[in-house]
């Protein structure tokens, strides 16, 4: 049974291993295979906060690899979804609830949550890791 995977909501992780890994090839990948990669404005704070915190970093690069990422996530405004934070928050243990905005949006647009984090299990949305979107990507093209 294969699963829809053309439509998928980026946790920040993602997005910040794709940016300071080898992943970023195979999200631009995604893309061209027309599937739609979308994150909250709050999964893009993250990100650059995260990024701009590595000792090596400049404000200045952090700001560069956003736009990079940008390029092919497209940002989601918090009015957008937040009518199903009360839902999302319900749905996440205490250690979840920032990422409340993740779920909130896959509610909303009826994507996947793409994520390293093991949070959004039981959440009533579908759950997409790096490897089986791979994997899953493979099966398409054999």
């Amino acid at each position: 049974m294969t699963h829809d995977f053309r439509r998928l909501v980026l946790d920040a992780n993602i997005m910040v291993s794709a940016l300071l890994g080898k992943s970023f090839p195979f999200l631009v990948d995604l893309v061209e295979r027309n599937v739609l990669l979308m994150a909250p404005e709050r999964q893009f704070d993250e990100t650059h906060k995260t990024l701009a915190s590595r000792p090596e970093a400049t404000d200045a690069w952090a700001l560069a690899q956003l736009d990079r990422i940008k390029t092919i996530v497209a940002p989601l405004p918090e009015a957008m979804f937040a009518e199903h934070e009360a839902k999302a928050r319900s749905r996440l243990h205490a250690r979840g609830q920032p990422d409340w905005p993740v779920l909130a949006a896959s509610y909303e647009t009826g994507a996947g949550v793409w994520s390293h984090d093991k949070d959004f299990f039981g959440s009533g949305a579908p759950v997409w890791s790096t490897n089986v979107l791979r994997n899953q990507m493979e099966a398409v093209d054999a």
